[in-house]
């Protein structure tokens, strides 16, 4: 069974270090963390690795040129921009019919890769993941009254898991993999009424009946503004609302549930967003089909452009989040988040074909 190491990204969090070289190659104790991984897995009898690389393709190309011959070790640049599910794509000649072993080119684990195997086997599922409880950031202490009844030092949270990767995948995984810009995980088929429901209401539900009566300051649920469907931009917050296809009425009967729950313990925010456009977006949506299709002199399908569109760049949405994590006055309530100032389809497609012909 092959072994695919996902080793492309940035390592923006590491950066310290990978300026010069890609964060698989810094060392631990002197051997690059790609170079572990790669002996954990052989301890278990694993011989075939495929290394999807990236960001400085290169050295990782010529550190296995002189390292490791004793092992079957290919790599693959799958480019610099790749998100994690098309690096997965991109291999996917290498892998053929085959089920095949998954993980990330920055995490060790201890997990045993035999009962990992074996679970996955008997699970009959696509994708097996290994989840793991996140360490705390802090110590924690025990008070009653006035008096410290103990103090922990830092140790993994009792509630939760995150992602610790080392997955076992089946072929199947690839037709779930729509191009370069898919990220492992995150993306949801709104066109399945089951699953958009149970991604966007059951979700929040859950999250809200979980944390309710827990050491929780602040809730914010991510609306859309297609909770108020056809409705002329831009909207009142307490408009009525005619949700618009299954993913405005799933984001319509989560926010309804925030508002009409009773006795929460935390304060909530709902934000309702409109078009939201920037990096790696899915090249579907209008803004980046657009940009590429007039890059390749391309025609596409498009209506007649009068529709009313409020576009949102990524960035500023991040700010707002920032801005709301350090306020601290915060009371439950719903916003709208836009410019207020929504523009044409037409006039967007126009202004990108202007900037292309300037090349900018």
């Amino acid at each position: 069974m092959k072994v695919v190491i996902l080793a492309g990204g940035l390592g923006s969090r590491l950066s310290e270090h990978t300026k010069l070289i890609p964060k698989p190659m810094v060392k631990i104790l002197n051997i690059p963390i790609v170079v572990r991984i790669i002996k954990f897995y052989h301890k278990f009898g694993y011989k075939d690795f495929l290394i999807a690389s990236g960001y400085k393709h290169k050295i990782i190309k010529e550190y296995f040129h002189k390292n490791l011959k004793n092992l079957n070790i290919k790599i693959i640049n799958t480019g610099q921009k790749t998100m994690t599910g098309g690096r997965i794509k991109k291999i996917k000649k290498y892998i053929g019919n085959n089920r095949f072993m998954l993980t990330y080119g920055d995490g060790l684990s201890n997990v045993n890769l035999k009962k990992l195997l074996k679970f996955h086997i008997n699970s009959k599922n696509f994708v097996t993941l290994t989840a793991v409880r996140p360490p705390a950031r802090f110590g924690g202490i025990k008070i009653s009254g006035k008096k410290v009844k103990y103090f922990k030092e830092k140790s993994n949270l009792e509630e939760g898991w995150i992602n610790g990767g080392f997955f076992v995948m089946e072929p199947e995984i690839f037709k779930f993999i729509k191009n370069d810009h898919t990220i492992l995980g995150g993306y949801i088929d709104h066109s399945k009424v089951k699953k958009t429901f149970k991604s966007h209401f059951e979700g929040t539900k859950n999250l809200v009946d979980y944390f309710n009566g827990k050491d929780l300051e602040l809730f914010i649920q991510i609306g859309s503004s297609l909770e108020y469907g056809d409705i002329t931009s831009p909207q009142k917050e307490y408009s009525k609302c005619k949700p618009k296809g299954n993913y405005g009425l799933a984001k319509y009967k989560a926010s309804k549930y925030l508002i009409t729950s009773k006795d929460l313990k935390f304060c909530f925010l709902i934000l309702r967003l409109y078009q939201i456009y920037g990096p790696y977006q899915d090249t579907s949506r209008l803004i980046p089909h657009a940009i590429t299709s007039c890059i390749n002199k391309k025609n596409f399908n498009c209506t007649n452009g009068k529709q009313l569109r409020d576009f949102l760049f990524v960035d500023d949405i991040v700010s707002l989040f920032i801005k709301i994590l350090k306020s601290k006055k915060l009371i439950s309530d719903m916003y709208n988040v836009g410019s207020g100032k929504p523009v044409s389809v037409k006039y967007i497609i126009k202004k990108i074909q202007r900037k292309i012909k300037k090349g900018q």
